[in-house]
């Protein structure tokens, strides 16, 4: 048995829309991880890359991130 993870991105004063799904690209070629802890590891790693490639004053929240991987 393998496990995914997914991200979703959305400002935290606007948890009630629905955000931004992105691929994470440890996924993309459709492998999976072991355990779950590993696929949120993952998951959470390119999150971070994400949120460290978005703009320091970034006021409309994440638009403009790339949702292609």
């Amino acid at each position: 048995m393998t496990f995914r993870a997914s991200l979703r991105i959305m400002r935290a004063d606007l948890s009630d829309e629905p955000g931004i799904e992105c691929e994470v690209p440890a996924f993309s070629d459709g492998q999976g991880r072991h355990s779950p802890r590993e696929a949120i590891h993952a998951a959470v790693e390119y999150g971070c890359q994400v949120v460290d490639a978005l703009p320091a004053a970034n006021p409309s929240g994440v638009a403009g991130v790339n949702t292609q991987g």
